[in-house]
């Protein structure tokens, strides 16, 4: 078969001047004529090889391209090998292609930087965090607490109103001389100390204010000799230490706000000669200097108290909100 096609190619590439006859060149020297190439190793004349007319006819080209024919997308090649020609060797490109396959930027992970604010510290995991009591009631629950009690009231945690976060704790009584608190052992002091509270105080308005405490430092759990924070008559401040058993009223010309988060703080100076002081929203409210704050023999204001430990008992039903309480028995603490 390859023989036949030979001969017909030769007779159609064939010139005038050639129609006197068939040479047979083969074997000759070269150079050669048409039809014939020269064979390197020998310098002889060979019959040229009839190209395939299965390959010729076979509509499948045989240019594979360039390796820019192919593309890059992504990292990705997307060369087409389908048509390519195994008599021919497939174009690589230049040398500078023959690296591994472009993967993209390695931190791009498919998923977008978070570019949004951190959010507020509410769970005194921050700055809040080197005192000795912190909560800012974004945690379920009250287990953390040494117990709990409840007097014609309730308390629990609420999501709304807060004064920052998601959390903050809720108390209220249902008649005059009720209570309900939380009460925790979170302190150390010594004689001589200063043990200081923060908190921030919502009182609603829609009741009379005839007397109610917020918070208390105490020798037990459930009071002891305590010394407690709060609100007198009319709602000017009130703090009360049982060690000599008095009350210290603030003026009546600063009422407790109501309606709006109002940061408390409290200090005592542990003594038969101590002091106490509460500021509302930064406004000095008691300032007593000179009185007995010494609880007795062996004991020592280990325990915070918050809620409403006490109500007057002339007092309406009380609702209050607590949120981000802060103790410590050696620093003081400040507003935000």
């Amino acid at each position: 078969m390859r023989s036949h096609r030979a001969v017909a190619l030769f007779v159609v590439l064939c010139t005038p001047a050639c129609a006197f006859g068939e040479v047979d060149l083969t074997d000759k020297h070269c150079p050669c004529a048409d039809g014939y190439v020269c064979d390197p190793t020998t310098n002889l004349c060979v019959e040229m090889a009839a190209p395939d007319a299965a390959a010729m006819d076979s509509g499948v080209s045989s240019d594979t391209g360039t390796a820019s024919d192919g593309g890059r997308s992504d990292g990705r090649w997307s060369l087409d090998t389908s048509t390519s020609d195994s008599t021919v060797p497939t174009d690589t490109g230049s040398p500078a292609d023959a690296g591994p396959a472009d993967t993209g930027s390695p931190a791009d992970t498919g998923v977008p930087p978070d570019t949004s604010t951190p959010p507020t510290d509410t769970t005194c995991d921050g700055p809040l965090g080197a005192y000795d009591w912190c909560d800012g009631f974004e945690m379920t629950g009250f287990g953390r607490y040494d117990d709990s009690f409840s007097g014609s009231g309730s308390s629990d945690r609420v999501t709304s109103p807060t004064y920052r976060g998601v959390g903050a704790y809720h108390a209220h009584t249902t008649r005059s001389d009720g209570y309900s608190l939380h009460s925790v052992r979170a302190l150390a002091p010594s004689s001589g100390d200063s043990i200081s509270f923060r908190m921030y105080v919502n009182v609603p308005s829609g009741f009379s204010i005839s007397g109610f405490d917020f918070f208390a430092f105490s020798t037990v759990y459930d009071g002891g000799d305590l010394i407690s924070f709060g609100v007198a008559a009319g709602g000017r401040s009130n703090v009360y230490s049982e060690p000599i058993d008095m009350d210290f009223a603030g003026p009546t010309s600063t009422p407790f706000p109501r309606d709006a988060w109002v940061c408390v703080q409290g200090r005592v100076d542990i003594g038969t000669a101590g002091g106490i002081w509460m500021a509302w929203d930064g406004v000095t409210v008691t300032d007593e200097m000179g009185i007995g704050t010494q609880p007795g023999a062996g004991a020592s204001h280990r325990y915070i108290a918050f809620g409403l430990p006490w109500t007057d008992t002339d007092q309406e039903p009380v609702t209050i909100y607590i949120d981000e309480l802060v103790a410590d028995d050696t620093m003081s603490i400040p507003c935000d």
